[in-house]
């Protein structure tokens, strides 16, 4: 089966067990070939992902396991831990990297608090991955203090894995530096599509808003919606059916 993009988000209804996904794909196109968001758990194993990428940000934990990334050129990597993006990348293949400003795995910092340089608030476990005609390092880099030996991309505040020896300096900096996830109620607004704590509407107990003032702003379109079991019940039949 081939895609260009693939979404997984409990926001839109989207909700796979760990098997359901577990066959092979082509994703094909230069931009996102999957995203999984909004605390999705699905399995992506044995895919193959052409020019593409796979973001995974809002308390995603996904396992990415024996996945093959060919020639990636969405920038700004092949796979993209963001926003308390979590999981296991374990076996995949990155391979034929010729463009300069993509790297294999990024690893975001979360800039949206007063730190200049942000938190790491992503810990993906990585084992395994194959990296194989990667780049050493995009030239704007820097590295962390204390860590020469890791890479962070000055572009995108991120730390940067191309090989297997920087997997394992970074799975150990992750290990020893970034807290073990608590449950955090980072979703994606409804409104404005941040990705932040948000709150449950009690209307419907479905959309999740990070202000009083988005959720103000939305309401005139989800006021349609918004009942008790609304965007998961059957559809009432008719009386005249009914009876």
């Amino acid at each position: 089966m081939k895609f260009s993009l693939f979404k997984f988000s409990k926001q839109y209804n989207l909700r796979f067990s760990l098997s359901a996904f577990h066959f092979v794909c082509r994703f094909e196109g230069y931009g996102c070939g999957v995203i999984a968001q909004d605390q999705v758990k699905c399995l992506l194993s044995s895919n193959y992902f052409k020019h593409c990428c796979l973001d995974i940000n809002t308390n995603a934990s996904p396992l990415v396991i024996d996945n093959t990334f060919d020639e990636p050129q969405c920038k700004p990597s092949a796979v993209r831990y963001k926003s308390y993006g979590y999981g296991i990348c374990k076996g995949n293949h990155f391979i034929n990297l010729k463009h300069t400003t993509v790297t294999c795995i990024l690893i975001c910092f979360d800039k949206s608090n007063s730190s200049d340089d942000g938190i790491m608030n992503c810990r993906p476990c990585l084992m395994e991955n194959h990296y194989e005609n990667g780049l050493i390092f995009p030239r704007s880099s820097s590295t962390i203090v204390g860590h020469e030996d890791i890479h962070i991309s000055k572009d995108y505040n991120a730390i940067m894995v191309n090989s297997s020896a920087e997997e394992v300096l970074v799975s150990d900096y992750l290990a020893k530096n970034v807290e073990k996830l608590k449950k955090k109620n980072v979703r994606i607004c409804l409104y404005c599509y941040s990705q932040k704590p948000c709150k449950k509407c009690s209307g419907c107990n479905y959309a999740y808003y990070c202000s009083q003032k988005c959720q103000t702003a939305h309401f005139p379109i989800h006021s349609k919606g918004c009942m008790p079991d609304y965007y998961t019940c059957h559809p009432k039949l008719p009386e005249s059916e009914a009876n």
